[in-house]
């Protein structure tokens, strides 16, 4: 009974004094790591220190080294110098590409929908007969401002244009209706309330007029077309024969260059149906390019100064 209760009171103690053990060997172990960390690997007579800082003018913050062994060092043949500005130009080559410049590039598009039914041509000297022949604008073709490019035949204008016919036919008929009508009140025939009906109906004219006018004017129809769709009306009002080829010609577009430069892009050919947003042709000055340089990111500091 003594033995056996002297056993059960020993076991717990033995416990404690292992862990105990254990916990001193682990800090001593740490110390060591510790302070073998603030000591070198090697002394001065056997090691090379290589500065990585770079040089600056003024009191630095102690340069951060690297301990090379002499033995190390002498293997792999290095040498230790002083680190000094280079005093030869290096030549630095870069990539890069020609652009056009965005601000001297025009998009040529049409302002209204259609089917293109001419493109403009151009004479050049014929390479098998060598007399000069004609052919449709084309890449890299010279064009100058105002040169006709291409030929449209748009419905929407003609519409517009007949529109215009309409209301100053109609604002005809009432301007007389409202004379007559007039002279009549003159002589008692007429109410007052007839009149002043009639009057409406011309301010009314009058008005469509001057809307299809400015919806034409907004389209850039030039003052002379919206001269002959007039003069067209009024040929209408006085029982005039109606020239039929001229209807043809209110539905022509002509598309003009905008400015003087390259044709560097053609997306259109006759007999082709286009919108508003089709760019038909591409317009450059490429007598002012852009230039990118693609530079990799080890160059970067010899670019920014």
């Amino acid at each position: 009974m003594f033995s056996h209760a002297f056993k059960t009171r020993l076991r717990p103690v033995a416990g404690y004094l292992a862990v105990a053990a254990g916990a001193v060997v682990v800090i001593c172990l740490a110390m060591g790591y510790w302070f073998s960390r603030e000591t070198p690997i090697a002394d001065a007579g056997h090691s090379a220190a290589v500065n990585l800082a770079p040089r600056a003018k003024g009191p630095a913050p102690p340069a951060p080294t690297i301990e090379v062994p002499r033995r190390v060092a002498e293997l792999n043949h290095m040498e230790i110098a002083e680190a000094k500005l280079p005093t030869q130009e290096q030549q630095l080559v870069l990539r890069g590409e020609l652009a056009i410049d965005i601000n001297k590039l025009v998009h040529v598009n049409s302002l209204f929908p259609g089917r293109i039914i001419e493109v403009a041509t151009i004479e050049v000297p014929s390479e098998r007969s060598g007399t000069r022949e004609r052919r449709p604008l084309g890449f890299m073709d010279r064009v100058t401002k105002g040169q006709p490019l291409a030929v449209l035949w748009s419905k929407d204008l003609g519409e517009k244009k007949s529109e215009l016919v309409d209301a100053l036919a109609n604002l005809r008929l009432d301007e007389q209706a409202y004379k007559r009508m007039k002279e009549s009140s003159e002589r008692g025939a007429t109410s007052e309330n007839a009149l002043r009906e009639a009057e409406r109906e011309v301010k009314k004219g009058q008005i469509a007029v001057t809307t299809a006018e400015r919806t034409l004017r907004s389209w850039q129809v030039s003052e002379d077309d919206i001269a002959l769709v007039k003069a067209e009306a009024e040929k209408i009002g006085q029982n005039e024969e109606v020239n039929r080829k001229e209807d043809i010609e209110w539905a022509r577009v002509e598309i003009v260059a905008p400015m003087d430069g390259t044709i560097v892009e053609k997306n259109v050919a006759k007999g082709d149906t286009v919108d508003v947003s089709t760019d038909l042709f591409k317009i450059a000055d490429l007598g002012v390019l852009s230039v990118y340089i693609h530079a990799y990111e080890e160059d970067l500091p010899y670019i920014e100064p």
